[in-house]
């Protein structure tokens, strides 16, 4: 799916018309800096004045299913891994 096929699909959707990526406020100066980046382009790049999410598991199935080039975004202001983070 392209962007723009994506954001027509978000904004007809029922889930409201944004997406959330929550993160470590220690990561503030680091998104500030490069932006928000996925792990592959964050280890292209090797950018490490980072806080990173996801245990070995979830980063193992990242990797077996060729998502290290996407940035974890979810559809809710109140997701339950945001509540587990803080």
């Amino acid at each position: 799916m392209e962007i723009r096929q994506l954001i027509q699909w978000i904004k007809k959707g029922n889930r409201g018309p944004y997406l959330y990526h929550f993160t470590d406020t220690r990561n503030i100066p680091s998104i500030a800096k490069h932006g928000i980046l996925s792990r592959e382009l964050r280890e292209k790049l090797q950018v490490s004045d980072c806080i990173c999410g996801g245990n070995d598991r979830s980063i193992d199935q990242d990797r077996n299913l060729n998502l290290t080039d996407f940035v974890h975004l979810c559809f809710f202001s109140d997701h339950p891994m945001e509540y587990l983070a803080k």
